[in-house]
């Protein structure tokens, strides 16, 4: 080619040897694989748990929540009871001053 001057690029783009690039390459391919099944794990997770609770006999209401399990013993006949009032002692140390059930503060009590 005449009258072609090859002129170096004052700026060349800084490169990584070839075993960085591939390492790099590497670590990025294996955070995509572990975010990606992550992902698939976490849909199945809630698609069969979701199946177990349909599955359940009481219809997948759970026995550690007092007013699931409340509605349950009513559905099989147990008669409603109102839970007894609490007293500030029997409350947790976050709703002390206030009625347990009611939040309204001690001091407007009648």
């Amino acid at each position: 080619m005449r009258g072609y001057t090859a002129v170096p690029d004052p700026w060349p783009m800084p490169t990584l040897p070839q075993w960085a690039a591939n390492i790099v390459d590497n670590a990025v391919l294996f955070i995509v694989g572990v975010v990606i099944v992550a992902g698939i794990g976490v849909v199945v997770w809630m698609v069969l748990s979701d199946r177990a609770e349909r599955r359940r006999p009481d219809g997948g209401l759970h026995a550690f929540r007092p007013f699931h399990a409340g509605r349950r013993a009513a559905r099989q006949g147990a008669p409603v009871v109102a839970p007894a009032e609490l007293s500030d002692q029997d409350a947790p140390a976050w709703v002390a001053g206030y009625h347990v059930g009611r939040m309204e503060p001690v001091a407007s009590r009648k």
